[in-house]
């Protein structure tokens, strides 16, 4: 078992918060959400220490019963006490070091997330997420899961296909879709689930490749 230190900090729009320890202790820790679960298993669960530093994932918030699903930017250094070995020398910087990754990454629009300029320039070699157009959808800080979301009723038709972004969530699937980035060690198993009503139709799937 690894027993270094993880330094952890993530940013969503409902929390800014950081996560400090020894890999064994943090496991044990009972005040992390189920969110902040995924976040760190997804930070530690890398053969490289020097992977990629940052990278997103999507969590839920439940408000008046209804579930909402937003994305979180996370920073993750593993063997380090503190982020300055990242050129970041105080709080300030690291936060804006975080919500310019944010607006790097996540798209302001679900509906054209990435415009046909980032299909250009692709290695047909490599693996992507793609589109409802067949076309190969950005990169997003790595994230090596896709998601497929479609719903259908009287009053809309919504088809979302691209990287797995918690915006672009129709239903709560928090348990079976999850976040894989560059360089990880775990691997998920796609996963598909169907809603049938009266009022509408909604399939979400997760592949991860």
């Amino acid at each position: 078992m690894r027993t270094g230190i993880v330094y952890e900090k993530y940013f969503s729009e409902h929390r800014y918060r950081q996560i400090k320890g020894r890999y064994d202790a943090l496991r044990l820790k009972t005040d992390l959400s189920r969110d902040e679960e995924r976040f760190l298993t997804l930070c530690i669960c890398r053969p490289n220490d020097n992977a990629q530093k940052f990278f997103i994932s999507p969590y839920a918030v439940t408000r008046n019963r209804v579930v909402e699903f937003h994305d979180a930017i996370i920073f993750c250094l593993i063997g380090y006490e503190n982020y300055e070995s990242m050129g970041i020398y105080d709080e300030n910087e690291l936060f804006d070091a975080l919500l310019l990754k944010r607006n790097e990454a996540v798209p302001n629009s679900i509906i054209n997330p990435f415009g046909v300029g980032e299909y250009e320039g692709h290695n047909g070699s490599e693996t992507y997420c793609y589109d409802f157009y067949s076309y190969p959808t950005k990169n997003v800080l790595g994230q090596r899961t896709c998601l497929l979301a479609v719903e259908i009723s009287q009053e809309k038709k919504y088809i979302y296909s691209g990287p797995l972004m918690g915006k672009a969530m129709i239903m709560d699937s928090m348990a079976f879709c999850y976040s894989f980035v560059n360089d990880s060690i775990l691997y998920g198993e796609d996963y598909c689930s169907i809603s049938i009503s009266l009022k509408s139709v909604k399939l979400q799937c997760c592949c991860a490749h």
